[in-house]
């Protein structure tokens, strides 16, 4: 679609667009807020998509109580997304354009977004952890990008090679390659033992851990920015970001990998 006639549908408040829109950018949401009803279900919460084999699914299944956060940002309505986890921690959004993305839709964020979401249930807890998600970077950072961050807790992050890097306790797990432009699924995977990255579903790197994860302190997960300080911001899109209080296996990360 023209981006003209685009904008001008916005603005207008089509169904299904983004009300409160000032501004757009080369796809990405400069200021406004985001309003979009696409994809929920009768509950308000995100879809969950599920497998005929009764394999591995992806998306969000309340009823597993291993999953601690759950966005997938199939829309965002007065600024907040749902946890599609049974905990309730729905992520504040601002400045982020729900688009589609390799699993329906994801959310576009840039240097001027933020997106937090509080977990109060305590995200990261006990003996092993998981952190994933699915990103494209439109550009490597200067220096580098966090996924998802927990101060003083496990984070992700994509350095400026596009190395992927596990942050942990005891040193940092690093490898991979993510190319700029392109969809990636990228994961951290602690199981007691030990802390292992992961890009689209391969190991990358992995150093030995053991010991059982800080006391989260209460702040919030930063999703494509740092916590808490708010840098090493992310531009380009987010989807799937999922916390886990299990280690991941190799088939249930690879039902994510676009």
């Amino acid at each position: 679609m023209h981006r003209a006639l685009l904008l001008s549908l916005l603005l207008l408040g089509a169904p299904g667009c983004y009300e409160g829109l000032t501004a757009v950018h080369d796809g990405n949401l400069v200021t406004g807020s985001v309003d979009d009803t696409t994809g929920s279900d009768s509950s308000g919460r995100a879809s969950t998509d599920t497998t005929d084999d009764g394999g591995p699914t992806i998306g969000c299944d309340p009823d597993d109580s291993d999953l601690r956060l759950c966005l997938e940002f199939e829309w965002v309505s007065g600024g907040v997304s749902p946890d599609g986890s049974a905990n309730g921690n729905d992520a504040t959004v601002i400045n982020g354009l729900v688009t589609a993305g390799p699993w329906d839709q994801a959310l576009e964020i840039n240097a001027g977004s933020i997106v937090t979401a509080p977990c109060t249930s305590d995200c990261q807890t006990g003996q092993s952890v998981t952190l994933e998600a699915g990103i494209r970077l439109d550009v490597l950072p200067e220096g580098r990008t966090a996924v998802i961050d927990d101060d003083g807790q496990l984070g992700l992050f994509v350095t400026n090679t596009g190395t992927v890097s596990c942050m942990g306790m005891a040193g940092n797990a690093e490898g991979g390659l993510v190319e700029a432009g392109q969809w990636h699924h990228v994961a951290c995977v602690y199981d007691g033992q030990m802390l292992r990255a992961y890009v689209d579903a391969v190991e990358v790197a992995g150093i030995p851990q053991s010991g059982p994860q800080p006391d989260d302190d209460g702040s919030a997960v930063g999703v494509g920015r740092d916590a808490p300080s708010g840098e090493d911001t992310l531009d380009g899109a987010i989807d799937q970001v999922r916390i886990w209080s299990s280690a991941r296996t190799v088939d249930e990360l690879s039902v994510s990998v676009p």
